[in-house]
This record gives C-alpha cells, sequence and structure tokens, in this order.
C-alpha cells in the first residue's frame, strides 16, 4: 500500500458523497452542503454567516434573545470572515476547510507514526491506514436497530470527523501536530509553535486541550519531573495558552444569562459500556491483549504516549458530567495505535499473517459503509434536511433582503434550522441545544401552528412576550393556521409565505 495512493484515496472517499450531492442539484432544488448530521452543520453555517457578515463574536442564533455576544466558536466566525474575504460561498469555504485539515492529520500523523511506532510486522503505512479507517462494529449493533458510538460520535474516529465537518479533524490535526513538536523539541522555533499551536487548539477544540495537556502532564511525570526541565518548559507553553483561553471560554458560558441556560440543556453522556467497546472493537481488543506484553512495548515512545493517551480519554468519559461525551475525542487514535501491538504480537504467533491483518483491517470497514448508505439514500432521496427547493431558497431570500435584521423569525423546525445559516436572523425555535428553553419553546410552536389553547385567535400579546415579528410558513400550514389569517403578508410564492406579526 503506496503511502501517496493511501492520501489520494482517502481524500477521494471524503470527497465524493458531496461531489455527488452539488452534481445531481438542479434549478429545482440546491444541495446544501450537508449529509450527515445535518442539525449541527446548520449551526456551523449560523455561526459562518455571523463572521461573513463581519462580526467578530458569537452570538446566539437560534433562539430570540441571544443577549450579548461573546468570545466563542471563534473558530466558525473566522472561517466566515474568509468567507467573504475570498468572496466564497459558506459551504465551499466549509468544506475546503474540511479536505485540508484531513491532508493536516494525515502530515502529521504519519510524522508520528515514522518516529514513534515500532512494530515487526506492520508496515508504517498500514499503521497508518489502520488509524485513518479506524472504527468499531457498531455495525452489528445497526442491524437490530441501535445506532452505536462509531455511528454517531463522529469526534471520536479520524475519517468519521473527515467526513463530517472540519473543527473536528482540525482540531485532532492541532493535537497531533502540538504532540510531534512536544517530542522533537529540537525544531527552530518550537517553543512559539508550541505556544500558538495550544492556542489555535484551545479555540478550535477545548476539550482537545484538556486531554492534550493533561496528557503531556502524566507524560512529563512518568519520565522523570526532576531530570526534563526542557520538557517542563514545553508543558507551560502549552498549558498557559490552554488554561487561559479554554478558561476565558468557560467563563463566558456561565457568566453569559443566555449561555448559562444554553450550557445546562448541551447534555452528551457517555454511552453505555458496553457501546464504547463496540465502538472500538477489533482494536480495542487486540489494545487490551498488547497489555500482557506492556514490559517490552513501553520502552516505545509511540506505546507510552497512546497508553497515556487512552487512559486520560477513557477515564474522562467515566466523570459524572453532562459533557462526558466529548472526551471521547480523538480516542480511536490511541485505541489503535495500541491495538496495533497487540494484532503484532499475534501475528507473530501465526500463519497467513497477511490475511489475518487485512481481516482485521476490514472488519470496522463495514461502519465505514454505513456511512456511505446513509449518505447515499440522503441524496438519492433528496433529504430536505440536505436539499432546498427553489421555492424555499428564494422564501430565504425575502428575509435575506426584505427583513430587518434584528427581526425574530418563527418557522416550522425544519426551515428554521436553515434560517439562521442562509440569512442571519435569529429564529423563535430551531435547534434542540442552542435554542434557550428548547423544550417549551418547540411545544409553543406546535400549538402556534394549530392555533391551539392560548394561540387560538390571536398571537399578539405573544409575539411582544417572545420578540417575535416575522413568521415563515408553508402554504399548506398557513391555509389551517387561520388564528395568523388577519396578519399582514409580506411575501408569497406557490410553496411559502411570509407574514409579519409585530411591527
Amino acid at each position: 500500500m503506496r503511502k501517496k495512493t493511501l492520501i489520494a484515496f482517502s481524500l477521494l472517499l471524503v470527497s465524493v458523497p458531496y461531489i455527488i450531492g452539488w452534481f445531481v442539484q438542479g434549478p429545482d432544488a440546491y444541495f446544501s452542503g450537508l449529509i450527515l448530521n445535518p442539525i449541527d452543520g446548520y449551526s456551523y453555517f449560523a455561526k459562518m454567516y455571523q463572521g461573513y457578515s463581519g462580526e467578530w463574536l458569537f452570538r446566539l442564533s437560534f433562539t430570540a434573545d441571544p443577549g450579548k455576544p461573546a468570545f466563542l466558536f471563534e473558530f466558525y466566525i473566522l472561517l466566515g470572515q474568509l468567507s467573504r474575504l475570498l468572496n466564497l460561498s459558506i459551504p465551499i469555504v466549509y468544506h475546503l476547510t474540511r479536505l485540508l485539515s484531513f491532508v493536516f492529520v494525515i502530515v502529521e500523523l504519519d510524522k508520528f507514526i515514522h518516529r514513534n511506532i515500532r512494530l515487526q510486522g506492520i508496515s508504517e503505512n498500514w499503521v497508518l491506514a489502520f488509524v485513518i479507517f479506524g472504527s468499531g462494529m457498531g455495525w452489528i449493533g445497526l442491524l437490530g436497530g441501535y445506532e452505536s458510538a462509531d455511528l454517531l460520535v463522529a469526534e471520536g474516529y479520524i475519517f468519521y470527523s473527515a467526513l463530517l465537518n472540519p473543527h473536528f479533524i482540525l482540531g485532532m490535526a492541532t493535537m497531533l501536530y502540538l504532540l510531534n513538536i512536544y517530542l522533537e523539541d529540537t525544531e527552530k522555533y518550537h517553543w512559539t509553535k508550541l505556544i500558538v499551536g495550544s492556542a489555535l487548539l484551545a479555540i478550535i477544540m477545548p476539550f482537545g486541550s484538556v486531554i492534550l495537556c493533561s496528557l503531556f502532564s502524566v507524560y512529563w511525570i512518568i519520565n522523570g519531573a526532576v531530570n526534563n526541565p526542557e520538557k517542563l518548559k514545553n508543558l507551560f507553553y502549552i498549558g498557559i495558552p490552554a488554561v487561559l483561553l479554554v478558561g476565558f471560554q468557560y467563563g463566558e458560558t456561565i457568566s453569559h444569562t443566555q449561555l448559562r441556560l444554553w450550557n445546562q440543556q448541551n447534555i452528551t453522556t457517555s454511552p453505555p459500556l458496553w457501546d464504547v467497546l463496540l465502538s472500538f472493537a477489533p482494536m480495542i481488543i487486540f489494545a487490551f491483549y498488547s497489555f500482557r506484553n506492556w514490559k517490552n512495548n513501553w520502552g516505545n515512545i509511540g506505546y507510552k504516549i497512546a497508553v497515556i493517551w487512552f487512559i486520560i480519554c477513557f477515564g474522562m468519559l467515566l466523570i459524572p458530567f453532562e459533557l462526558q461525551r466529548r472526551f471521547m475525542f480523538s480516542l480511536a487514535i490511541p485505541v489503535t495505535l495500541i491495538g496495533l501491538y497487540g494484532l503484532d504480537d499475534v501475528l507473530g504467533r501465526v500463519k497467513r499473517e497477511e490475511l489475518i491483518k487485512k481481516v482485521v483491517f476490514s472488519i470496522p470497514i463495514i461502519s465505514i459503509i454505513f456511512l456511505f448508505l446513509i449518505m447515499g439514500f440522503s441524496i438519492l432521496n433528496r433529504s430536505e434536511f440536505s436539499f432546498i427547493s427553489r421555492s424555499e431558497f428564494d422564501a430565504y431570500q425575502w428575509i435575506k433582503e426584505d427583513v430587518n435584521t434584528k427581526s425574530v423569525i418563527l418557522s416550522d423546525e425544519k426551515y428554521a434550522i436553515k434560517i439562521p445559516g442562509f440569512t442571519g436572523h435569529n429564529v423563535f425555535y430551531g435547534h434542540p441545544f442552542e435554542t434557550i428553553d428548547a423544550a417549551r419553546k418547540k411545544a409553543d410552536l406546535e400549538m402556534l401552528l394549530t392555533c391551539q389553547d392560548k394561540f387560538a385567535n390571536h398571537i399578539n400579546d405573544y409575539s411582544i412576550e417572545e420578540n417575535l415579528d416575522m413568521i415563515l410558513l408553508a402554504q399548506e400550514v398557513y391555509k389551517e393556521a387561520s388564528c395568523l389569517h388577519e396578519y399582514e403578508i409580506i411575501n408569497t410564492n406557490s410553496d411559502f409565505i411570509l407574514i409579519k406579526v409585530r411591527e
């Protein structure tokens, strides 16, 4: 397996679904640029639109009262600024960044493997392929109707992250970049690179900063803290920007009224232990097997780093914490690296080692195939979350061009999720995590669109109370919503109608 071929093939794989999506769009429907997990994807588009509009700080887009801007999600804000500077659309910049980040992670991963991983029966190129495509056996659960972490938690895996969004994969690349510099501190200006890289990681992926600083701290202690003054300096170069920036961003979320409420409902707990084991099998099995020979392996820097990395991530997954699942970030990298030591041991004891190696490599690939099947089904069926009809696009243009920028829009959930990313306007309800008091707002939305209970006659008082200005509805919904017929129609076409409910 040639390295250049592997890299080219990997890039092609993470590009093909989106290329097909843009290819099959037509005058009646536009491809949005999102396929997997579009709900989060549209929230990233919304953040980029803020930057595209010239803003430098983040504000909540999926709620009527966002509060003051805050220093959060600056990565996507800056990508939006870049879109404006280059005069490129937000989806194009989003995907170009994703692909460039994938190249970055492969380069840094290859560098780490070449310098630090020593195996007898598995070549460097095979190690690279195993880690890039590392996944799990969640396809077994899927056959029974259960979606496990390797099909849901993209941030745990390199390939899945590269297939989905730019910040997961760029976060992993930055972690590996810092790891390589930390271990090879003879590089010119290494301290500058550590400081800048750590600051970028804290902005791109704060949980990655927590994992990496913990990894470096434990590694420094294990290798003899007193005898490693240079490594202590490196630890400070990385730790100080991380602590300052992660701490500042956390302070923003707890001191800001709206962001504090947003954070309280942003709960992502860890999957069950059996799910984690299934989602990293078979490599996690070989990883545990490698521990039987840990004394021989421990002298290898790559193995030692991977074990510490694994223990930190796995341990943090067990901490009772609302966002504990976030610590699955990058977990497939150490699991696969440790597992390859176990597999290497097995291959040295059996015949037909090439066949066994290929079989072990192929087992988790089935989960990746399922991801492609899901994407293909979405594209072929022109999912309403992946494609935007011409009339829907025209409706967003009305909002973008004819409505005051401070107006709050109410719409059905499937349209409201897209409005901030395509128009820059805030919505009443649009995201289960990023809308303040989301459960109540969703219930009110459903009652309002069917004119039930307190909305049976009119919504004047409610629109004032909730800062609601405009309502965008599909024509068939509007016809049934008699409580809205008294309000001024701003614009209309065959499928959509925009009405004003408050001056």
